[in-house]
């Protein structure tokens, strides 16, 4: 970038007015001559880059958890190509209206260094049949022909060594000059020849005063963190969705976004955001990530965003103000094992093989994060038997949640006792457990697996005041079906965290619990459905593969399948056709025609499939806002259509709300309202006659009764539907 860093400079000064012009032309034909370089922005992005997809696999983590930080880095990584591209294709085009510059530049010193000249000249031998003369300038030593009348020739030929050529020169690109207009004026007559003009030079010089189109940029933010409280909690990763969008006629140009922060400290995030170009009539997103850190205290933060745009047409300042809130650290406890011996007497042994269960709960108000166990053997009399681990990856503890695992052990005949301990890891350090000894005495009575308990559940996580939320009950005791409806088919899309606007709170939770659902109250088996609760997996794409003509449902449907969909996102409405799109994760609510699934188009689809019944849940609504009623769309108004209903027979469609109205959040229970009151429903609630078996009917009036209710207490309006030709179907039978 040397070279751009010269060129810029050149611009920044002035030509003096008294420096020789052909000293003036080779000094714009040296920079008129530099290739564009990019080399040191494609440094700094392949830096960035080396930067994030370093790393090292932690001692317990698994492959899994390793695999998801590579797919983190790989995506990253696609952001910052993407990032620089529009960097370099930006820069491109600065220096190219640069060189351009230049080059009229030139042009325009061409056309100022035209000046008059004269010469003396020879005359050649007279060609009286053509009537004109062989001329020679001495100036140049080029030779013209000139046409002198016969009459006139002779006293022409005897005077011209009194005579003078007068004309015009002008330089030209290589710095020689160029001469034309030649003539010679005698007796009263004027004698033209050699050419009328020099190069034209007038047109690019006319282009140096150039127009300009501006932009009129605007700007939408959307804030987003995955607790749903909106708070931003220590080692919690925050979003700010940051929209431009341009509604000017003209294109923006080198668009970026800069932050500043108070308690910048304890808060990683990024100090700027490159947007690049965007066009008339378009818009441009970027997630900007706040991690808070551990030390972050309870308070308040304050985000300042200003733009910049090459031109100087910058939206104005935003300025974002969220709450914070301090660590609430895991406490992790062994609480309780169990032992399996090889005699089943309950005792161990010398020479016996036993299989010891341990189980570690986290009993604090925190989670813990990447839990791990070691086990120490701390006699040499004693082994592992056989292919048993030492090392257990136990993942993520939520408060009062709990993990077991089993070793398997055996000592030799020289063993007195059984000497082992127990470490438990979490991946900041501080909040694992060293070396906690287990008391296996040899001969004496232990407790076994199935008799272990939970010491502390219920007692020792109410002590502390946890959050509310932390045991679901929709979560736990799914019931069981009497049946396996082996042809039927699910669909579960869970869309959490959008490309491009805020996010659906808990809705990957939704999609999570529901799958276990489907499968286990609806007696679907695992195999027969597809389940994408990772967002960026849920696109466009996804949803022609899966719903469209041939698609992945038609070519597995037969005439007794039941079909089970359920989607967890946001909706969007098309204001001035009245219709209704689900939104998938690369898409844009602003524009949902071109980039959602039409509802309508669904339902069609689903008429085609000839199934048995179609049963669609739809915990989304077509209002322009999300679960906490934010706007999604530009101008933020609020939109009311009618939603229009499946009218085929054999579709069942729940939706979560009327028209005009959200779909809410119950952050109490972690979940969407309606997906909340669905599960209750089909865990039993609905069952209203009590006879084991829930209908069409029944689920239908105990979500809207529910969520109507409940929507009351969190003052809020929405009141569920349902549309179905068949109320007395039956859906689960316990």
């Amino acid at each position: 970038m040397k070279t751009l860093s010269i060129f810029f400079l050149l611009f920044g000064m002035n030509i003096l007015l008294s420096q020789d012009v052909l000293d003036q032309l080779n000094t714009l034909k040296q920079f008129s001559n530099i290739a564009f370089d990019a080399t040191q922005l494609e440094s700094e992005r392949d830096a960035r880059i080396t930067t994030i997809t370093t790393s090292k696999k932690g001692e317990y983590e698994t492959n899994a958890m390793y695999k998801k930080r590579l797919a983190d880095a790989d995506r990253q990584a696609k952001e910052i190509r993407l990032e620089y591209d529009s960097k370099i294709k930006d820069a491109r085009r600065q220096f190219e209206e640069r060189q351009n510059k230049i080059n009229n530049e030139i042009q325009q010193l061409l056309v100022s260094s035209k000046e008059e000249t004269t010469s003396t000249f020879s005359l050649g031998s007279y060609d009286a049949d053509q009537e004109q003369f062989p001329i020679t300038v001495a100036t140049t030593s080029e030779s013209y022909k000139v046409k002198v009348p016969l009459s006139l020739a002779k006293n022409f030929k005897e005077s011209s060594g009194k005579l003078t050529a007068s004309g015009y020169r002008q330089l030209t690109e290589s710095g020689s000059w160029e001469y034309f207009g030649w003539m010679v004026e005698h007796s009263g007559n004027r004698f033209a020849f050699g050419s009328d003009g020099g190069t034209t030079h007038s047109q690019y010089a006319s282009q140096i005063v150039t127009s300009l189109i501006p932009p009129d940029l605007s700007v939408q933010i959307a804030f987003s963190e995955p607790s749903g409280d909106d708070r931003l909690d220590a080692e919690e990763t925050a979003e700010l969705v940051v929209t431009i969008f341009n509604k000017g006629k003209g294109t923006a140009f080198g668009v970026e976004i800069t932050l500043s922060m108070t308690e910048s400290q304890a808060i990683d995030f990024p100090s700027s955001s490159y947007v690049g170009e965007i066009p008339s009539g378009e818009n441009r997103s970027k997630r900007l990530k706040l991690t808070a850190k551990e030390n972050i205290q309870t308070g308040k933060a304050e985000v300042l965003l200003q733009f910049r745009e090459q031109n100087g047409f910058a939206p104005d300042d935003q300025k974002i103000t969220f709450y914070t809130e301090t660590l609430q650290p895991p406490k992790l406890e062994i609480v309780d094992f169990g032992v399996d011996d090889f005699n089943e007497n309950a005792r161990i042994e010398p020479g016996e093989t036993v299989n010891i269960t341990a189980r570690v709960q986290n009993l604090g108000t925190g989670t813990a994060e990447e839990v791990g166990a070691q086990v120490n053997l701390n006699s040499v009399d004693v082994f592992f038997y056989g292919n048993s681990q030492e090392r257990f990856s136990l993942g993520t503890l939520e408060p009062g949640e709990y993990a077991d695992f089993s070793f398997d052990l055996v000592s030799n005949n020289k063993a007195t006792e059984m000497p082992v301990s127990l470490t438990i890891s979490e991946y900041r350090g501080r909040f694992g457990i060293s070396d906690y000894p287990l008391d296996l005495q040899f001969n004496q009575v232990q407790r076994r697996t199935q008799e272990m308990v939970i010491p502390g559940k219920a007692g020792s996580v109410a002590n502390i005041n946890l959050a509310t939320g932390l045991s679901i009950d929709i979560e736990k005791n799914i019931p069981s079906s009497k049946t396996l409806n082996k042809n039927a088919l699910a669909i579960i899309f869970g869309i959490e965290q959008y490309k491009n606007v805020a996010g659906v709170t808990f809705a990957s939770r939704d999609a999570a619990v529901v799958s276990n659902y489907f499968e286990t109250a609806l007696g679907i088996p695992k195999k027969n459905r597809t389940y994408l609760s990772i967002n960026d997996d849920v696109t466009k794409g996804e949803f022609d593969k899966v719903f469209s003509q041939g698609g992945w449902l038609e070519k597995r449907v037969k005439d007794d399948s039941d079909v089970y969909i359920f989607y967890a996102g946001h909706g969007a409405p098309l204001i001035d056709k009245k219709e209704a799109y689900l939104i998938p994760y690369d898409g844009d609510p602003n524009y949902p025609s071109q980039t959602g699934y039409s509802l309508d188009q669904l339902y069609e689809n689903l008429e085609k499939l000839h199934a048995r019944s179609v049963t669609v849940f739809l915990d989304a609504c077509f209002s322009g806002a999300n679960r906490e009623d934010q706007p999604l769309l530009a101008d933020a108004r609020p939109i009311f259509i009618d939603i229009q209903k499946p009218s085929a027979r054999g579709i069942t469609v729940f939706s979560a709300s009327s028209s005009n109205e959200i779909s809410s959040a119950y952050p109490d229970k972690k979940h969407g309202l309606f997906t909340y009151f669905m599960l209750k429903g089909l865990q039993g609630n609905a069952d209203i006659n009590s006879d084991k078996k829930i209908t069409i009917g029944e689920l239908g009036e105990y979500i809207r009764s529910n969520v109507s209710d409940t929507a009351g207490e969190l003052d809020r309006e929405q009141t569920p539907d349902m549309v179905t030709d068949d109320k007395d179907r039956i859906l689960v039978t316990y």
